[in-house]
Formats: C-alpha cells, sequence, structure tokens
C-alpha cells in the first residue's frame, strides 16, 4: 500500500503542475492582448512633385556690355548655375537654368 500512496501523489502533481502552466500561460496572453497597441498603421505620405528644370548656355563678358542679356535672362527666370569656362580670352560660358512649370 505505501508504493502505491507515494506514486498518487507525483501524479496528481503533474496535472497541476500543468495546469498551473495553462494558467500563466493564459494570464500573459490576456496581458499582451489588452497592452497591445492600437494605434493605426501609418498612412503612406503624400508624394511631393520633384520639381523639372529646363537649362540653356548663356555668353556673357564680365563687366561687358552683353551683361544686361544675363539680367533680361534673369527676369524670365533664369538663375545662373555657375561660370563654365572662358570662351575666348573675353567672354565666359555660364550654364543656367529654371523651373519648368508643372
Amino acid at each position: 500500500m505505501n508504493a502505491t500512496v507515494d506514486r498518487l501523489p507525483r501524479r496528481y502533481l503533474g496535472r497541476a503542475a500543468i495546469g498551473a502552466a495553462a494558467t500563466v500561460l493564459l494570464a500573459a496572453a490576456g496581458t499582451v492582448a489588452a497592452t497591445a497597441d492600437t494605434t493605426p498603421a501609418p498612412t503612406a505620405k503624400p508624394q511631393v512633385a520633384t520639381p523639372h528644370w529646363e537649362y540653356r548656355w548663356a555668353t556673357a563678358q564680365p563687366g561687358g556690355k552683353n551683361v544686361g542679356d544675363l539680367e533680361k535672362l534673369g527676369k524670365e527666370g533664369w538663375e545662373v548655375v555657375a561660370p563654365v569656362n572662358p570662351y575666348s580670352g573675353d567672354r565666359w560660358n555660364f550654364l543656367l537654368k529654371r523651373q519648368l512649370p508643372e
């Protein structure tokens, strides 16, 4: 009879441990579900139109008589990007750009 009595508590202890573990897991799952982030997923950002540019060349003499041509082009929306190189001694090539209308 002693052999049977010694075995019963172990069997019941195993079942109790499984039940307790299941209870802990279910409680943890409920806690995770209760604290889950409920904010909506971010929506796609609106796409911003990329500006498009047009380019042209202009030749001028720095300090010379045709600098007014660059001023006229500036009033039309053209910007000097850079003086590129000496054209022929007294004249320079200028690269200009302006944004195309959408």
